[in-house]
């Protein structure tokens, strides 16, 4: 079988996408607060139906090329939050989660910031290989390569209050790791001054980042490692 190209294309596209992770947090913010009743586009107006037809056509169009895939995620892990978002299906749900998934290709997105990914997963062994080599063709030398078969445990989609609450964190700490970055710490620097922090106060990250951020506190840091 012969793996569609504008499939591959999109999601090199992605990989290099600074808008990926903000896109589908957006899109899933949406999902959680919708509008008033009767109102089908929700709080967030256009904007959210565009985001869930861009995710709707990329889950769509992977579906297509490869049959058995059973979920389109990106998930992010960073500075001790895990999130996961899954991307719906030509139906208004998410892609439903299978007990057992034999192959899976996941590709980094580091324009999107450390920790994020894009996870394929497919009901059938060996579904990925062939998009796997035309991606790797497509980003080249200078992106990590998509890895086959790693995430073979079902995702676990974040939901309800703990998405909300996952969302809200993750944006603080970035916001204070955009302070560090603004004073002159690279961003694997800064995450790791973040967790210094952490140590040295008792604090959590998300607390020390709180406190960053208050306007009581120093906004310059004491210097870099």
């Amino acid at each position: 079988m012969d793996v569609a190209p504008t499939v591959a294309e999109q999601l090199r596209v992605l990989s290099s996408s600074p808008d990926a992770w903000a896109d589908a947090a957006a899109w899933a913010w949406g999902r959680q607060h919708p509008g008033p009743a009767g109102d089908a586009e929700g709080a967030a107006g256009p904007a959210d139906g565009e985001l869930t037809a861009r995710w709707g056509r990329l889950s769509r169009e992977v579906v297509a090329v490869v049959p058995s895939c059973v979920a389109v995620s990106i998930a992010v892990s960073r500075l001790g939050i895990d999130v996961v978002i899954t991307a719906p299906t030509a139906a208004p749900e998410p892609m439903p989660r299978v007990l057992q998934v034999y192959s899976s290709l996941a590709l980094s997105l580091p324009a999107a910031g450390s920790g994020c990914l894009l996870v394929l997963q497919a009901s059938a062994p060996g579904a990925f290989v062939l998009l796997a080599e035309q991606l790797a063709v497509l980003l080249g030398s200078g992106h990590q390569p998509p890895e086959l078969d790693a995430h073979l445990a079902p995702v676990a989609t974040s939901t309800g209050s703990a998405l909300a609450e996952a969302l809200a964190d993750l944006s603080l700490l970035d916001r204070a790791l955009g302070l560090l970055i603004d004073h002159g710490w690279p961003p694997e620097a800064g995450e790791r001054e973040l967790h210094r922090r952490a140590s040295a106060s008792g604090l959590t990250v998300t607390g020390v980042a709180e406190r960053m951020l208050t306007p009581s506190s120093p906004a310059v840091p004491d210097g870099l490692d």
